[in-house]
């Protein structure tokens, strides 16, 4: 059966049953619902969070709840076909001093949506983020959680797939307290304060556009093949951290400096994240959206949702 066919098919099998996305109120998981939504899946959003994050959908049923309660993960993937598990702790210089907060949410919490998953039948996707080799917390727990599906998958026969994520970005993504680097550079350069480059700025980015991250998620999903690999969701192509923070200080017309401080706990000094496309054959989809054109998208979206400045 070709893709086509069965995305319908399994758009048909989501009218009568919801698709859970852990983590939806997030970044990353918002996008995702909202893609789902106007694709005409039924959604149910599982999230620690009471803010919720408005996707322009009012038919979504949200589950506030905790991510490693194993009761409270069960009854959510009871009522749905589907899983999308989002949820956890980010950060990578920002995990350093509660590593244990880190293995809770990111090992533990993964474990339970597997479990879960394993023990009624669903099928999911695992959902972990580049530079998984960097010597942090949140980079240790996001491996650990890969490998762990990938064991359910050859050992218990689930099907879950895994996709990792490369440097994604675009609106809706906070600048703080997590220093993502595109939308630190954004909203600084908006309001003409420095970018803070940290080590120097020769580390490479594969910057994947929020809405081309949904595809592949999506794609994911339709696929009823198993995929006994992680699938990189990059572009396969590279920008330096300088490059990007020129490339937005033009962008916004801005008057900001950048300016180089040394490099955070549990960031190598010259890491390389690249994705490998030929890890997404078989879903026939690779990242497209051109860096300048996600840019121009992300930065009109913070121009409507200025924060107050960063520094006084």
């Amino acid at each position: 059966m070709s893709l086509q066919k069965e995305a319908v098919s399994e758009r048909k099998e989501g009218i009568d049953s919801a698709i859970l996305v852990t983590g939806g109120r997030g970044f990353i998981g918002s996008h995702l619902v909202d893609r789902l939504s106007r694709d005409g899946y039924k959604v149910i959003t599982f999230d620690n969070s009471t803010k919720q994050i408005p996707t322009g959908e009012t038919s979504i049923k949200h589950i506030q709840g905790d991510i490693a309660d194993e009761e409270e993960i069960k009854r959510a993937v009871s009522q749905s076909k589907y899983v999308f598990h989002l949820a956890g702790v980010l950060g990578t210089s920002e995990t350093i001093d509660d590593p244990v907060y880190a293995v809770r949410e990111n090992i533990f919490g993964a474990l339970t949506v597997l479990e879960a998953i394993k023990d009624q039948g669903k099928r999911g996707t695992m959902i972990t983020i580049g530079g998984i080799d960097w010597p942090n917390p949140y980079a240790i727990t996001k491996k650990v959680a890969e490998d762990f599906s990938l064991m359910y998958q050859s050992e218990y026969g689930v099907d879950v797939k895994v996709v990792r994520g490369l440097n994604v970005y675009g609106p809706r993504q906070k600048h703080a307290p997590v220093r993502k680097a595109v939308p630190n550079f954004i909203v600084r350069a908006l309001q003409n304060e420095p970018l803070e480059v940290f080590g120097d700025g020769t580390q490479i980015l594969d910057l994947v556009y929020v809405e081309d991250m949904a595809e592949v998620m999506i794609r994911s999903m339709q696929l009823r093949s198993y995929v006994h690999h992680v699938m990189d969701a990059g572009t396969g192509k590279g920008i330096t951290v300088n490059e990007l923070a020129r490339t937005i200080v033009g962008l916004t017309d801005s008057r900001s400096p950048i300016m180089h401080f040394p490099m955070r706990q549990g960031e190598p000094e010259h890491s390389v994240t690249l994705g490998d496309t030929r890890t997404l054959e078989a879903i026939g989809y690779v990242p497209s959206t051109p860096l300048v054109e996600g840019l121009r998208k992300t930065i009109l979206w913070y121009k409507e949702h200025l924060p107050e400045p960063t520094s006084k």
